[in-house]
């Protein structure tokens, strides 16, 4: 079964600097297992911690916080090694917005649904069409396109808002055809979804190239990319957004 792990990254700041990316990977459940694996060996490996955000690897808390830096680097790098020993069975998806974007175009609640309101929505639209167009690049154009399983990070209230979202769009005849089934989980607890926070993190700054990092990929992010078997990224603009928005006023 094909499974798809994703997280996101955000920061609500004027300007193309302000954005929303949904990331993760899509590979075999087989896969995801052995990485599952892998991924709770670095955690317990000492000096040991109960799970994996970038951000506290960035700003040296929660997790992070008792470990020097040598430590934190070498913890980090470790999780690195694990997406690059399976990133040839791995395909990296990613869907950016920028809030400059979405405020110009999402003014007023559209009648249909209290989702439109959050970029989530969006972005998990933009890899919906991105796992599409990755599937069907690999198996051609005659035969059917295989179900995915979806499983994001839990977000309070905007799950419940994406579900109602993807079950509207279904009761409407507008379905995504090779979505199994889209769930939520914790990422404090899921390693899959560790995976996707890393990811996620990387592709955002990656998009929004802060001043330290000099206008140049991380080298984190460039390892990340050479392993990927694939790599699909969309970026929203304004015209599609409001393609969308139509369409999910013209279904209410």
């Amino acid at each position: 079964m094909l499974e798809l792990y994703g997280d996101e990254s955000f920061k609500n700041t004027p300007g193309f600097q302000g954005c929303y990316a949904l990331a993760g990977y899509l590979t075999d459940s087989d896969v995801w297992a052995a990485i599952d694996s892998a991924w709770e060996m670095v955690k317990n490996t000492p000096p040991s911690i109960r799970h994996f955000k970038m951000h506290e690897y960035w700003e040296r808390c929660g997790e992070f916080s008792t470990l020097t830096k040598d430590e934190a680097d070498a913890k980090y790098d470790l999780f690195i090694q694990v997406l690059e020993v399976f990133g040839k069975h791995m395909v990296w998806i990613d869907s950016v917005i920028t809030f400059d974007c979405f405020n110009a175009v999402v003014k007023d609640k559209p009648r249909a649904l209290n989702a439109v309101k959050e970029p989530y929505t969006f972005c998990l639209v933009g890899v919906f069409g991105l796992v599409t167009r990755a599937l069907r690049a690999t198996i051609g154009d005659s035969e059917p396109l295989p179900t995915v399983d979806f499983t994001f990070d839990e977000k309070q209230g905007v799950d419940r808002h994406i579900l109602e979202a993807h079950q509207f769009l279904k009761e409407n005849g507008d379905q995504w055809p090779i979505v199994n089934r889209l769930s939520f989980d914790d990422d404090m607890k899921c390693n899959p979804l560790q995976c996707a926070d890393l990811l996620a993190s990387h592709v955002r700054r990656n998009y929004v190239r802060p001043a330290e990092d000099k206008g140049r990929p991380l080298p984190g992010y460039s390892r990340l990319e050479s392993a990927a078997y694939r790599k699909w990224s969309g970026i929203w603009k304004e015209e599609g957004l409001k393609d969308w928005i139509d369409r999910f006023e013209a279904l209410g």
